[in-house]
């Protein structure tokens, strides 16, 4: 049972530490999990710029394409102002590029701004208004009077100005090695988690193994004592009772146990209700129940008979030399019917102030043949 206990209070203690360590590496791995979400609220926002970027900078592309496209197909006219009225295909191009009131021919000059059109007229321009597209990545269409008012060396300010503008719209990519690093540090914590977590559970495991086994051996025991307990009360007595129970059936560890015993005639009463010779016989009676379930080499017993009658001395007495041979008793007495069976006696007495002792082999004393009296 010592040992036991002491493994048991070793799993306590290891299962303790266990526990202080999961704590500490559950607070890291909250800690780090955080910082986890963190980086991906942030990564997902990223995402987010860079997906509207990346949209953008798509339309862009495709509306540069088509400008180019369409001033590729521009030619330059030149118009007489002579003839405005005598050329009578030419009147709405003159319209849209002259200023009446004035005698000199103007060529009007457009802006490209990066709004959803790309075109901006400048103040001498005519107004127009230009449907917007239902597709928003496709670019619109314009008439052939309307291409003629752009300039290649505008559109070219203006793809540059876009190209820019979608270089510095670019997120900082080495956020994402952060986060990776992050992760694979959450990983790692998690699998110490897990390793402690295995050895803890381990430790818990053995832990309840050996509180099982404590309690098996100790239910054995604790009934083989009460049957033979029962017995020897009854012996003992001539007729009698005893029984041991638990204080707590459930945890037998917890509150202890409860002692009872049925002298001979009478009704049952616990062990710190009976007169003194009662006393003694239960006490024996668990003494020579133990000493059936685990012998014990060497026994001392104090005036054990000091309370009883000459009945029960002799009965004490005579189960001592007969039921206990694989036992050594030193017992100390005053009756002799206890010590007259036994096999040495040892006295002490004292004389002239000076105590001495002297030993006799009562069975040498018992094998001698007695001397005839001469008649």
């Amino acid at each position: 049972m010592t040992g036991l206990r002491a493994k048991v209070e070793a799993a306590n203690d290891a299962e303790e530490r266990s526990k202080d360590d999961l704590d500490q590496l559950w607070e890291q791995l909250e800690l780090k999990t955080e910082e986890v979400q963190k980086f991906r609220q942030k990564e997902a926002k990223i995402q987010s710029q860079i997906n509207d970027t990346e949209k953008e900078y798509t339309e862009n592309e495709g509306k540069i394409a088509h400008w180019q496209a369409e001033h590729d197909k521009l030619r330059l006219k030149e118009i007489d102002d002579d003839n405005d009225g005598d050329e009578g295909d030419d009147d709405e191009a003159s319209e849209d590029s002259v200023k009446e009131g004035k005698g000199d021919n103007q060529v009007d000059q457009m802006d490209v701004d990066d709004g959803d059109e790309g075109i901006k007229a400048e103040p001498d321009a005519p107004t127009r208004k230009k449907k917007a597209p239902d597709d928003p990545t496709k670019p619109p269409e314009l008439s052939e009077e309307e291409l003629k008012k752009f300039k290649k060396r505008d559109l070219m300010v203006d793809i540059e100005y876009l190209e820019d503008k979608v270089k510095r719209a670019r997120p900082n990519l080495n956020v994402l090695d952060e986060y990776r690093k992050r992760m694979d540090e959450v990983f790692s914590r998690h699998n110490e988690v897990e390793k402690v977590t295995k050895e803890r559970d381990d430790k818990k495991k053995q832990y309840d193994d050996l509180r099982k086994q404590r309690l098996e051996e100790f239910m054995a025991g604790f009934s083989a004592i009460s049957l033979k307990l029962k017995e020897m009360y009854q012996m003992i007595t001539m007729g009698g009772n005893a029984e041991l129970e638990l204080v707590d059936s459930m945890d037998p560890f917890s509150e202890g146990i409860i002692f009872s015993v049925m002298p001979p005639k009478k009704s049952w009463k616990n062990i710190s209700n009976l007169s003194g010779g009662e006393k003694t016989l239960s006490s024996l009676a668990l003494v020579f129940a133990l000493h059936v379930f685990k012998p014990t080499p060497l026994y001392f017993m104090d005036e054990i008979d000091a309370a009883l009658d000459f009945r029960n001395v002799s009965i004490v007495a005579n189960y001592i030399k007969d039921r206990t041979k694989n036992a050594q008793f030193i017992i100390i007495s005053l009756r002799n019917d206890m010590f007259e069976l036994s096999q040495r006696l040892i006295g002490i007495y004292k004389t002239a102030n000076v105590t001495q002792s002297i030993s006799i082999d009562n069975h040498a004393l018992a094998a001698r043949p007695v001397a005839a009296v001469p008649s």
